[in-house]
């Protein structure tokens, strides 16, 4: 559209290359090897909440995350934590 045309010619003026930019926002801190690891301690503790996951993961790998990066890592994951009913 028009205003994609505006901002690549003022790209192009400002910095004399048409080149993407970089990606916003900060690496993953949750990737390979602990994103392994993560699924691992999930496996062992279906029924741990998202506080305990972020200290477990912090204990084996040294990865401390936030409550949130916890949950937006497994929503990537498609890992759900839904708790099991159990009968008394």
């Amino acid at each position: 559209g028009a205003s994609s045309v505006r901002k690549l010619r003022l790209k192009m003026e400002r910095t004399g290359v048409l080149e993407p930019g970089t990606a916003p926002g900060r690496e993953r801190l949750v990737k390979g090897k602990h994103e392994d690891r993560l699924r691992r301690l999930v496996r062992e503790y279906p029924d741990a909440t998202l506080n305990v996951l972020c200290e477990l993961l912090a204990d084996v790998t040294g990865v401390s995350v936030s409550e949130t990066t916890m949950w937006r890592q497994l929503e990537r994951m498609d890992i759900t934590l839904k708790k099991a009913l159990r009968q008394v």
